[in-house]
């Protein structure tokens, strides 16, 4: 069962406050908090010059860009240490674009291996670090909870200057410098940059201090870096991370970086008109796809690559690494749905596993899973590891973090999310338990519904070039500036499968002047969906799009759900 939430629309009075914007425009932006003429025209025109922060405003800046200047003045050795996923790699691009930029060869990289070494420094990287002769370490995207790894960091005579985006603890790690700004006495403004804009700040004001022969402007290409990172990470894309993302996605449209233009040509990505999701859902996936399939420093490689020869190596090497992690995630979703169909689909969570499914994959399972069948779904693997580690995602009003806490220690050596999302390594003994256990604390009497929040309601008529003209006023949409959703109202002309394997689903509207707009859902099928009859009028859930197929534009509606 779906439930429909409309969103309040405007009153006079506060459409009067954005009096100088369309209809459609005024309740876009007034869902979003933006309830004047002034507010629209800062969202709807970021400055880069008079919207950003200074960064010599984020705590512990000018010592950790003063211990960086007497590195490069004694030639000492640098490890730029990143996280392994599609913001800290970005963020050690960055980085290393700096040091090259102005001529600084004593440095290298280090990403952790996912499965091997998990999340943040770790002991065995520290002696390998230390091994290659580094004195000093800059961490991208980790490090905010390593007390111990930055003790024995220090035991080894490095220094550690950590740049970070995560949550802070009470203790912080003895390092060099920390410069986040979640940190409580941090003055800086904006608090929920990503790891690359941490990282980018950074070079900002190194370049600022140390008075480089560089040339002005230089730094704004690295924003490509910045805006891919800020948008695979899931930050809000509003105030300054909105300025990282609206410049990089400019920056990337002229990119000429080899591996990107690679990565797009493979993927049959227009540059030039290159969006978000073309970013979330076919560049993020290749970058990541490194670390859960394999080593991450790939995918660095890619970024950083110099010639044609060497872009299209890395690139056709990820897009197989890409591919194979899309067939394991399909055989273990194949496996799960095998696992509901004994266990009975009303049962009102899920939660297995499988000794041999890799901890890295779990999260992209589950996502799945929970948006097919409407619950929330916990999932565990060991892989190459030893520990059972696992995932999990919520659904509707019932929050993962919450059943992890009910559940607590008895079962988990660690665990952590939020309402949406979390994380956990399970006591073996305990797995056969999981799945009762977790029923066992679900209210009896909520019920898990297919809930969609829209701002407008609409009829297939008011569909125009206009009205998507107006929607992009508002890009880049992301978390915190979401995606318009609409209920659409139009006659069914016809509905059918469509591919080469009938996977996908397709809903033709014909408008009054002979128009047709199709309402298209990707990897559904008509059974994903009540029963459809030619003729019929239906209200349908979905984001209104421009579509550039055979060289032509259309008009098309991403379908999410039939009413």
């Amino acid at each position: 069962m779906s439930h429909i939430i409309l969103k309040n629309q405007l009153h006079e009075n506060d459409r009067n406050k954005l009096s100088q914007y369309s209809d459609i425009e005024a309740n876009l932006l007034f869902h979003r908090g933006i309830t004047t003429n002034e507010d629209a025209d800062f969202f709807l025109n970021p400055k880069y010059d008079s919207h950003t922060y200074p960064p010599e405003s984020l705590k512990d800046m000018e010592r950790g860009v003063t211990r960086v200047l007497e590195a490069i003045e004694k030639k000492e050795i640098i490890c730029i240490y990143s996280d392994y996923d599609a913001d800290g790699i970005p963020g050690a691009v960055v980085l290393s674009d700096f040091f090259e930029k102005i001529g600084y060869t004593e440095f290298f990289v280090y990403i952790p291996h996912r499965n091997r070494e998990g999340f943040g420094l770790n002991i065995f990287a520290l002696n390998t670090i230390k091994d290659k002769g580094a004195q000093l370490i800059i961490t991208i995207d980790c490090g905010s909870a390593n007390v111990l790894e930055v003790e024995h960091a220090n035991s080894l005579g490095m220094d550690v200057i950590i740049t970070d985006h995560h949550e802070v603890n009470e203790i912080l790690p003895p390092a060099y410098a920390i410069i986040n700004p979640k940190q409580k006495d941090c003055l800086y403004k904006e608090k929920m940059l990503c790891g690359s804009g941490v990282i980018y700040k950074f070079v900002l004001y190194l370049l600022k201090a140390g008075k480089f022969d560089v040339s002005e402007g230089w730094e704004k290409w690295l924003l490509d870096m910045v805006g891919v990172a800020t948008i695979s990470d899931m930050v809000p894309l509003l105030g300054e991370n909105r300025i990282f993302a609206h410049y990089g996605l400019q920056v990337l449209k002229k990119s000429r970086r080899p591996g990107l233009l690679k990565l797009f040509s493979l993927r049959k990505i227009n540059q030039k008109t290159l969006s978000p999701d073309d970013i979330s859902f076919m560049i993020t996936p290749q970058i990541n796809a490194a670390s859960r399939m394999g080593e991450p420093i790939l995918a660095f490689n890619l970024l950083k690559a110099k010639t044609e020869e060497d872009a299209d190596i890395f690139a056709r090497e990820l897009m197989k690494i890409n591919d194979k992690r899309k067939i394991d995630v399909a055989l273990i979703v194949k496996e799960i749905k095998k696992h509901i169909k004994e266990r009975g689909e009303d049962f009102p969570v899920i939660a297995c596993g499988n000794p041999n499914w890799q901890p890295s994959l779990m999260g992209l399972a589950a996502s799945k899973i929970a948006e097919e069948y409407c619950k929330p779904v916990f999932l565990w693997g060991r892989g190459d590891g030893t520990e059972l580690k696992g995932s999990c995602r919520g659904y509707g009003n019932i929050s993962v973090h919450d059943l992890l806490h009910k559940l607590g220690a008895d079962f988990f050596l660690q665990y952590g999310g939020h309402q949406a999302a979390g994380g956990f390594v399970i006591y073996p003994e305990k797995v056969a338990l999981l799945e009762e256990s977790l029923a066992s604390f679900m209210e009896k009497d909520v019920e898990v519904l297919k809930s969609h929040t829209c701002d407008m309601d609409i009829s297939i008529e008011d569909i125009s070039l206009s009205i998507i003209s107006s929607i992009q006023k508002l890009e880049p949409y992301g978390m915190g500036n979401p995606k318009p959703l609409f209920l659409i109202e139009g006659v069914v002309q016809e509905s059918r499968n469509f591919g080469s394997h009938q996977n996908h689903f397709e809903i033709t509207f014909t408008k009054e002047n002979g128009q047709k707009i199709r309402a298209i859902a990707f990897y559904k099928t008509h059974e994903s969906f009540r029963l459809i009859s030619p003729n019929e009028k239906i209200k349908v859930v979905g984001h209104i799009e421009k579509n550039f197929f055979a060289g032509r534009e259309h008009i098309q509606i991403k379908l999410i759900d039939v009413i």
